[in-house]
């Protein structure tokens, strides 16, 4: 389950999502410009092809490794999800639990009309949509694989409907 239940009784489920790594051909796509430049600059200084490619690789490898430990290893902000059936209130906010945390939405559960999972075959990305009568879908979880996020929606619809 890519969610985690943080808190839950019969009135109050709260989901804290973690943030997701970013991907590898992001760093890759850096590192690559990163050597054309430098390939570029090299070329232009006037110095040999083979060796200007060799400089250009030797050059863009300490920024690569650099990028991928800091877009690999640094997460997105963390998101709680807080479905409040006391109040009749969905919160999405991140951050913290409390009011000092960002609140991105408030609703109410009323206007809960839909929870689907969505999995992209291209991306092998799973999504859990939730959708509200007010606004624009929004995703609950991302899991790489198809089936993780069913979990999550069983517990919400089990929470909702007990």
């Amino acid at each position: 389950m890519i969610a985690e239940v943080l808190e839950q009784d019969s009135q109050r489920l709260v989901l804290h999502v973690k943030g997701r790594r970013k991907n590898l051909s992001f760093v890759l796509k850096i590192g690559v410009a990163i050597m054309v430049v430098l390939l570029i600059l090299l070329k232009l200084i006037g110095i040999n092809w083979w060796l200007a490619i060799l400089m250009a690789l030797g050059g863009a490898v300490p920024f690569v490794i650099v990028l991928t430990t800091l877009f690999l290893r640094v997460f997105k902000p963390s998101r709680y999800f807080v479905f409040d059936k006391a109040w009749n209130l969905f919160q999405y906010m991140r951050f913290a639990l409390d009011e000092k945390g960002e609140k991105i939405m408030e609703t109410s559960l009323s206007s809960l009309n839909k929870i689907e999972g969505v999995y992209d075959k291209k991306t092998a990305q799973e999504v859990l949509l939730l959708a509200f009568d007010t606004d624009d879908p929004i995703i609950l979880c991302e899991a790489p694989e198809r089936g993780s996020t069913l979990a999550d929606k069983e517990h919400i619809l089990l929470f909702l409907k007990g």
